[in-house]
């Protein structure tokens, strides 16, 4: 991020943003330069024993954590070619899938991962995560409650199956679940934003912003907390100040489909038409399957059209 583009703010905003993003990047120099050198570590471990399987998902791993994928994947397949049924790099496949948008080929990982390690939590937990993504709540729970099963105070099982509850349209069950993982780990971000989210279906709009705050305060470059947020004051009419906060969340994630959506929604609100379709096609570029961007986009050019032939 230039200097230029540093600070897009009003000027109430300006000083709190700039910590914010100040306190961003240091945290990410500082973990970046963390598993550079893991990432050297096990370069080093697989050059001389290169039928490692351990090393070569332990160098995946490090690429993945350095923002690499498509690299860590390369060295999970190469793990997993030396070893079939070490289930670690098949899992670990799967998250790096699913964090480059490909829940339903993680789906398939996780199967795999599951089938050779069937007690390991945290296959189940990012199973549940791929189903949500692919919009199976149900099936989701199914793995959320396996893992409790196992583990019953794991507080990602409990806030991922909160997020799932809100999702299949039952949100006070879903807080049930959020307080208990909350009890349990008062420090995890994901829980406090998927408590929010679960207050903005029960219309509990300014509750909810004080759980993403609360999510913020622990995990700065949450970005799910800021577009929830921007959402939240669209939703209560007041999209400048949601255009604030969709600003910081594509100044983190440059891809986040849903922040540049959302942010168009924002402008549309504010007759601000022109500014608005930048946006939507910003989200089309990165997914040109987004629902419903088309036919924002097309809604707008009826709009400016009639304007025009106005006298």
């Amino acid at each position: 991020m230039n200097k230029k583009n540093k600070c897009i703010y009003p000027a109430w905003a300006i000083v709190i943003s700039c910590s914010i993003i100040l306190s961003i990047g240091t945290a990410a120099y500082f973990r970046n330069r963390v598993w550079q050198n893991a990432n050297g570590l096990w370069n080093d471990v697989v050059s001389k024993s290169p039928k490692n399987h351990r090393g070569w998902n332990n160098l995946g791993d490090a690429l993945v954590e350095m923002g690499k994928l498509e690299e860590g994947v390369l060295k999970y397949q190469r793990a997993i070619s030396i070893k079939p049924d070490y289930g670690s790099p098949w899992a670990n496949w799967g998250f790096a899938l699913l964090d480059m948008g490909k829940p339903l080929e993680a789906i398939k990982k996780y199967e795999k991962a599951h089938s050779i390690h069937p007690n390991e939590v945290r296959t189940l937990i990012n199973w549940g995560k791929a189903l949500l993504a692919v919009h199976k709540p149900k099936e989701a729970v199914e793995k959320f409650e396996s893992a409790l099963r196992m583990k019953p105070e794991y507080a990602p099982a409990l806030y991922n199956y909160g997020y799932a509850l809100v999702m299949m349209g039952k949100p006070k069950q879903a807080i049930n679940k959020l307080e208990k993982a909350a009890a349990i780990n008062p420090d995890n971000a994901d829980t406090w934003n998927n408590w929010g989210f679960a207050l903005i279906k029960q219309g509990k709009r300014e509750e909810a912003i004080e759980k993403f705050k609360k999510s913020l305060s622990i995990k700065p470059d949450q970005v799910s907390s800021w577009v929830n947020w921007g959402g939240v004051l669209l939703l209560s009419g007041r999209p400048e100040q949601a255009v604030d906060k969709l600003k910081m969340a594509t100044s983190i994630k440059p891809d986040h489909v849903n922040a540049w959506v959302t942010w168009g929604k924002a402008l549309v609100s504010m007759k601000r038409y022109e500014e608005a379709i930048e946006k939507y096609k910003m989200a089309l570029m990165l997914n040109p399957q987004a629902p419903n961007v088309r036919s924002s986009i097309d809604e707008i050019d009826r709009i400016l059209k009639s304007k025009s032939k106005m006298p």
